[in-house]
């Protein structure tokens, strides 16, 4: 690359006109080098790269993206050199091996943050990626980063939506404003699609469902019937409210009023229980999904982009900081009179507010919830300054 040698250590992967190699420099360091052959790619294939490499120059130096190293573009001899920060393994490796299991939501909490960011970063400079899936999240030294800007395209700065002739992206993963034809251009025979920043965040959507239920919320149905799902406004997604895993650990879902018609029982990507609840010999434990983490599904799943969260709006949802947002008045006022009987029954003459063996746990942000003119009514003035002091015990 620029007249510096790399030693050739793998095959990471090959596809049409490209193929990824693990390189070493001669200091040592490893890097993700993608060589594309001119020759083979088509015209938009070729703009695609060039793509690519403009993004990624202009997002040098964020944390949250894959790192361009270095590039070399030779049109005489037909061949694009992109050089790039290795990673260990992509985001849909890593729900592969979850598929089965139940989840640790510490994990997806911190994984959903760092796809938030990352994908926050590039709509603050303008950019729509328009192919966000687990592929295309890689995990660097830990930290997940965004990559292939491939299709991604600037929202010019007259409006708030992009422009696209093609439907572009992955099936599982796009929006109904990605397939729908907006019938502006019919008159000249060309269909036209407008999508915007929300466009990203149903993809996301679509990815935090698989991190909870193991499949995407269409992945069960025919192509044809597939596309027809994701635009009907009719067509009710189903959020189970339980999982059942065997002892195993492989996982099934608890369906309510989800109709069979459409289903491809040949398709690998379902998870539905083949069993009902009770029939194996066996042992079955449910495990409820997370409330939050379906709000926040449902709130990125909206058919109209307009109804969608932002994401600076899902960075402060319940899923990201689970407890805050329950701790309202009536809590409060209960934790106090909870807080004023244990320090009324276990005080003895003469102590400081508090319990003889140490004051219990209980997980809940009391101090900021104290500083944020709680409803004090009910309670004694005379012991509020004790009671105030058990609370943030608590």
């Amino acid at each position: 690359v620029k007249e510096r040698t790399f030693t050739k250590l793998r095959t990471i992967g090959r596809g049409g006109s490209s193929s990824v190699y693990r390189v070493m420099a001669k200091n040592y360091r490893i890097f993700a080098l993608k060589r594309v052959s001119l020759k083979k790619a088509s015209r938009e294939e070729q703009e695609m790269y060039m793509n690519e490499i403009e993004f990624l120059r202009k997002l040098r130096n964020n944390e949250r993206i894959i790192q361009l190293c270095d590039y070399e573009i030779n049109l005489e001899k037909g061949y694009v050199i992109i050089l790039m920060e290795i990673g260990e393994v992509d985001l849909a490796t890593v729900l592969d091996r979850w598929k089965d299991r139940k989840k640790n939501m510490n994990f997806v909490r911190m994984y959903w943050e760092q796809m938030l960011s990352a994908v926050h970063t590039i709509h603050e400079e303008k950019i729509v990626h328009s192919d966000l899936k687990p592929a295309n999240f890689l995990l660097v030294r830990g930290n997940l980063k965004l990559i292939d800007f491939g299709i991604a395209k600037r929202i010019a700065n007259d409006t708030t939506n992009i422009r696209r002739d093609q439907q572009v992206g992955t099936v599982n993963y796009m929006s109904p404003e990605a397939l729908q034809d907006t019938g502006e251009d019919r008159s000249i025979g060309r269909k036209l699609m407008k999508l915007g920043r929300a466009s990203d965040v149903w993809s996301l959507g679509c990815i935090l469902y698989q991190m909870l239920y193991g499949h995407t919320p269409f992945a069960d149905y025919r192509f044809t019937v597939k596309l027809h799902a994701i635009v009907d406004e009719s067509f009710a997604i189903n959020y189970p409210e339980w999982l059942e895993y065997d002892s195993n650990e492989k996982v099934g879902e608890t369906h309510e009023g989800e109709g069979e018609e459409g289903k491809d029982a040949e398709d690998g990507e379902g998870t539905g229980s083949s069993e009902p609840a009770g029939s194996s010999e066996r042992s079955k434990i449910r495990v409820k999904v997370d409330v939050d983490g379906i709000d926040t599904i449902r709130a990125c799943l909206q058919r109209d982009p307009k109804q969608r969260r932002s994401i600076p709006q899902l960075l402060q949802d319940p899923l990201l900081h689970p407890g805050e947002n329950r701790m309202g008045v009536p809590a409060v006022r209960w934790i106090v009179q909870s807080a004023l009987s244990l320090y009324r029954t276990r005080r003895r003459p003469g102590d400081r507010p508090g319990w003889r063996s140490g004051p219990p746990r209980l997980e809940g942000p009391m101090d900021r919830v104290l500083q944020d003119g709680v409803d004090w009514s009910g309670v004694d003035p005379e012991e509020l300054d004790q009671v105030s002091e058990v609370c943030c015990i608590y």
